[in-house]
């Protein structure tokens, strides 16, 4: 048995073209040497051409030859799936997957491929469905219980996310990505200690060497926020300061950073990150109210009354400072702590399977 005989029966995972077409590339192979009807420059690029539209057209090629069998078609239309997706024409790659699905049923990789399009088609139902079908297929099948639990998180059903990604990490103990996927879930749930405890196992893991600062930022500032919402404000402050240490421009690590200087009540200080976070990036919406708050704090401030024209007046006695007196704030304006709810109370994390990434958002009824 050859490499390509090992490849043709494993089930590659998700995410890239590279990771689908392993399998295309030598089952297709073993069917060109046998026929010689195929060309091997349309097997290399249909399998790992670094340019999307190529790979179509490759694939394209292969799907349309006579010689191929159903199994061997359905490769070269799950590969043009996995192009047209990265090339953003999601409806043509759906079709692709259809089609394959009809051709080889049984390989739950192209019901995960319609699954994750369906997905970034906010189609969260008819992608749930076709993850369950792959796990009909394969009942320990990884990419269909993350998938399936990023579809659930869509959803805003948090609980049922939680289950498909223990289920993952259960199969793949330790993975990177499941893990901070896996936080994001428990802040979704408002299970903060326990979202805390994956961000920081994931912080710590090897798979974190290779993170740009920019995705760094992102976990402590999740990790900060979610320590934050424990009113364990001073870590959290800790983390946003160094995320914006390694990543001075990382528009998310500000606007949290502005959240935590709200909630402690210095106004100013806020009112200027969250400017700076929507002058990087303008649509994080709980920085713009943040912005909006504060604005309005400034302004209806009291301002200091205007001094006698009869001279200096002897300075007024001054009461001992006590330690609950000594805290900076703005003037008119309180800590969370001696208010009551701090802005913070009012957000909740939303993990948006779209784009890949959480958002603030106001928290449900």
């Amino acid at each position: 048995m050859n490499g390509c005989d090992r490849a043709s029966r494993r089930i590659p995972g998700p995410a890239i073209v590279a990771a689908a077409v392993t399998l295309g590339a030598c089952a297709v192979i073993g069917n060109a040497q046998a026929r010689g009807r195929v060309s091997q420059d349309d097997i290399a690029q249909c399998a790992d051409s670094p340019k999307a539209e190529a790979a179509v057209a490759a694939c394209t090629r292969l799907y349309e030859d006579g010689g191929l069998d159903a199994r061997n078609k359905a490769i070269a239309l799950g590969n043009r799936a996995a192009a047209y997706k990265l090339m953003g024409r999601y409806d043509e790659a759906i079709a692709d997957a259809d089609n394959a699905i009809g051709l080889d049923p049984r390989n739950p990789q192209y019901w995960c491929q319609r699954g994750d399009l369906r997905a970034k088609k906010q189609m969260y139902a008819e992608a749930i469905a076709d993850y369950t079908a792959a796990l009909d297929k394969v009942p320990d099948y990884v990419w269909a219980f993350r998938g399936r639990g990023q579809a659930y998180l869509g959803q805003g059903n948090a609980k049922l996310a939680l289950a498909d990604l223990n289920e993952a990490l259960r199969a793949k103990p330790g993975d990177f990505n499941l893990t901070v996927l896996r936080g994001r879930a428990n802040s979704q749930a408002q299970n903060y200690e326990a979202a805390v405890t994956d961000f920081s196992q994931a912080l710590d893991s090897k798979g974190a060497a290779n993170l740009l600062p920019s995705e760094r930022a992102m976990i402590m500032s999740q990790r900060a926020f979610a320590r934050l919402k424990m009113s364990r404000t001073e870590d959290a402050k800790a983390d946003v300061n160094e995320a914006l240490r390694i990543a001075p421009k990382s528009a998310f690590s500000l606007a949290v950073s502005g959240l935590i200087e709200e909630q402690l009540g210095h106004k100013t200080d806020a009112s200027s990150l969250y400017a700076r976070a929507l002058a990087i990036d303008s649509n994080i919406e709980f920085a713009r109210q943040g912005a909006e708050r504060t604005k309005q704090a400034e302004a209806t401030a009291t301002p200091p009354s205007p001094p006698a024209e009869t001279g200096p007046a002897a300075p007024p006695p001054v009461a001992p400072a006590s330690p609950a007196t000594t805290a900076k704030t703005e003037p008119g304006s309180k800590p969370a702590t001696e208010t009551g709810k701090g802005p913070a109370e009012e957000l909740c994390a939303r993990y948006v399977p779209t784009v890949g990434t959480t958002v603030l958002v106001a928290c449900s009824k």
